[in-house]
């Protein structure tokens, strides 16, 4: 089997190790980054639906502190007037309901009072008789198709009414006529202690902040941001999406990671969603670009090491170690006849300095050769 040559000798092993170490490295880089990049989409998301919860906390506190502020003017205000109790009946809108005084002075289809809160805090306010199982505006500035909305009823089947049928105030988000307003509900007690109405104040949201906070949300290429009310109604949403859209992949979808956050003050939800190939792309696209530049610097090592073994000990020595102690071997055994090869312009190797000396040695044997055949001619 021929003999390999000194610089694979040392390079094959070497460059081995280095491929094994430098690729392994990066190969293992790799695996860590995509976990890593996986991670930190994720905490994105995490992120974005905590911001979002968080102004959303803002806007709840500040809001709601109006709406006391508001409810206790209100009530100042009609105890100005006298005490509240209901006597005999009136006509509002289509109803017929009980009529609501505050001292002497009827309240139904008349708004002095609300007006006047409204005009100082802002906002809404409305009087609610108790006729029957419901509760009729009588006095509002709550304004439907144009004109108050007095006749109509509060929601039946919402959270508000039942807080109050448990003599329990309450105030939170709701919604007013297909606007959402932070309101507060607190049961209109007759003299006598009875429930004969509700106080009512609010304040339509205005989320415009939010809203293009979540506009210019985005994750990764595809991923969106949106807010999703108590009935899963899209409010907002990332600009570069659908509302359609949102709802279909907020439903449930194996092939996005979805990420809740809910706000439960309000029955809301921050969804924030990605879809798992964008990341498995990107993943990949990094991992490869990790690996080549892995690749890169392993080759140059080994280009280095090649370069080294040249430098070092094949250019000294001018040629392979073996032929080196091949010819010392016939050198020192006297074999002359077969000249050392050199490469050409070499004559500082040892090669180079080996054949000098066999050059050398050649002839001064040759002249031994020369004296002493001429010595035995003159005998």
């Amino acid at each position: 089997m021929k003999q390999l040559k000194l610089q694979t000798r040392i390079a094959l092993p070497v460059s081995l190790f280095i491929a094994t170490v430098v690729l392994g490295g990066a190969i293992s880089l790799a695996v860590l980054d995509s976990r890593r990049m996986t991670n930190d989409v994720a905490a994105e998301a995490q992120r974005q639906g905590a911001a979002t919860v968080g102004l959303l906390e803002v806007i709840d506190a500040l809001v709601t502190e109006q709406a006391i502020s508001a409810m206790t003017l209100l009530q100042e205000r009609a105890d100005e007037m006298g005490l509240p109790y209901l006597e005999g009946e009136t006509v509002v809108g289509d109803r017929t309901v009980p009529q609501l005084y505050f001292g002497d002075e009827p309240q139904a289809n008349r708004f002095n009072l609300v007006d006047q809160v409204v005009g100082t805090v802002g906002g809404s306010a409305t009087l609610f008789v108790k006729s029957g199982d419901d509760f009729v505006r009588v006095s509002t500035n709550v304004v439907s198709n144009g004109k108050r909305a007095i006749g109509t009823i509060l929601n039946p089947n919402g959270q508000a009414i039942q807080s109050i049928r448990d003599n329990r105030p309450y105030y939170g988000m709701v919604d007013i006529l297909g606007e959402p307003y932070i309101a507060g509900y607190e049961p209109l007690r007759s003299m006598y202690g009875e429930t004969v109405g509700i106080w009512y104040v609010g304040f339509k949201l205005d989320m415009e902040i939010l809203q293009v906070l979540i506009a210019e949300s985005r994750l990764l290429e595809s991923g969106f941001t949106a807010l999703l009310d108590r009935s899963g109604g899209v409010r907002f949403h990332s600009a570069h999406v659908e509302p359609d859209f949102v709802s279909g992949i907020a439903s449930g979808n194996p092939e996005w990671t979805i990420t809740r956050v809910p706000f439960e003050p309000w029955g809301f939800e921050v969804v924030s969603a990605y879809p798992n190939s964008e990341v498995t792309a990107l993943s990949r696209t990094r991992a490869i670009g990790i690996i080549a530049l892995g690749l890169v610097a392993c080759l140059a090592l080994i280009g280095l090491l090649v370069w080294l073994v040249r430098r070092l000990v094949i250019r000294p020595l001018g040629g392979e170690p073996s032929y080196a102690m091949t010819v010392a071997q016939r050198i020192a055994h006297g074999e002359l006849d077969e000249d050392v090869s050199i490469k050409e312009g070499d004559s500082h190797s040892m090669l180079a300095a080996m054949r000098e000396a066999q050059q050398s040695l050649r002839g001064i044997i040759g002249q031994m050769r020369h004296m002493s055949s001429e010595h035995d001619k003159g005998d």
